[in-house]
């Protein structure tokens, strides 16, 4: 039986990943999409991978399918708690992207109410389920790498314009820039290495 999902938002840097992964796979029946801004909806409806799917014309259609499963939020980091919110308030699992938003409380209470509900809320870390990493992990827990004491990492954005960054409508993405974007995948690695702070 395929898992029935949908899509709410489209103007984060992986929405358009995440909807052709949901389109693909045979394990999933994509739904389709509502996003709440009118031009961004006109702008992408007829490219990749949004083309030939289900466009919801209002969120109300959408959140009351009974159908659908879960729903993964792909809109801007500053609206994507409240989309969050709402999905959970609709008795529906999330698929959140990172960073999950700009206000910790806000986060923690999305996962006091997945929690009280008993919804999942899946957050996307691309290096956690990495071969890669997934091998480095390994041998950690292994013992074969001895006592891990230090890591030095970096990580960066590809070459992109100004008008890249202007999207950016959250203090925290204005505030941290690259680190809060990136940084959260290096210290997820980072934690599974060393461990939870004590502090």
């Amino acid at each position: 039986m395929k898992v029935k999902l949908a899509q709410y938002g489209v103007l984060h840097d992986h929405a358009s990943g995440k909807a052709r992964v949901m389109k693909e796979s045979h394990e999933v029946d994509f739904c389709g999409v509502f996003e709440p801004d009118p031009e961004a909806r006109k702008a992408l409806s007829k490219s990749d991978p949004y083309r030939d799917v289900n466009w919801f014309s209002r969120k109300e259609d959408m959140l009351g399918d009974e159908t659908i499963d879960g729903i993964a939020i792909q809109g801007r980091v500053a609206d994507n708690l409240a989309f969050a919110d709402e999905v959970l308030s609709c008795d529906k699992h999330v698929w959140l992207d990172k960073p999950a938003g700009d206000n910790l409380q806000a986060f923690r209470q999305v996962l006091a109410v997945a929690n009280e509900k008993g919804l999942l809320v899946q957050l996307g870390y691309m290096f956690r389920y990495n071969a890669g990493f997934q091998f480095i992990l390994d041998w950690v827990k292994s013992g074969r790498l001895g006592h891990i004491f230090s890591v030095r990492a970096r990580i960066s954005s590809g070459v992109v314009n100004e008008s890249h960054w202007d999207r950016w409508n959250s203090h925290a993405e204005r505030d941290g820039g690259i680190l809060f974007i990136l940084a959260c995948h290096l210290i997820d690695i980072i934690v599974a290495l060393l461990g939870r702070p004590d502090t």
